[in-house]
């Protein structure tokens, strides 16, 4: 969904709650949950949120809106991603779990793959030094 698309559909919300609630800063945190997604899908969050919400919504509420279609948002992603990315080293998940000792025991350890999946998916992941 594009800014303009956000801004056309948000206006609903700004229009029922008040502008003073959205200020640009908030407006922008909230499109940053909400742009992967479609129009029409924001749309029916939007009108569920109206429907639903007494007092105005904040980050919090619409990422609980915007759970189940993040969810199937992110597993088409992810599917689409592995088909054409396979990877020996990680299974295509993107993730390397070894156990290393640890005082007298042992530990297990995640790191991110060098593949697609893990530099995408997991950025922040420390990566396996060879």
């Amino acid at each position: 969904m594009t800014r303009n698309e956000f801004i056309k559909v948000f206006c609903n919300v700004i229009d029922l709650y008040g502008e003073k609630h959205y200020p640009a800063v908030r407006q922008n945190l909230i499109y940053d949950v909400v742009k992967n997604l479609s129009q029409d899908i924001f749309t029916k969050i939007v009108n569920e949120i109206i429907g639903n919400e007494r007092y105005a919504p904040l980050l919090d509420d619409f990422k609980k809106y915007a759970k189940p279609f993040l969810a199937e948002y992110n597993a088409k992603f992810i599917s689409e991603i592995r088909k054409n990315n396979m990877c020996s080293k990680c299974d295509s998940f993107g993730v390397i779990c070894i156990e290393k000792p640890y005082l007298k025991s042992t530990a297990d350890y995640a790191y991110g793959c060098d593949c697609l999946i893990g530099k995408k998916l997991y950025p922040n992941f420390p990566r396996l030094s060879r």
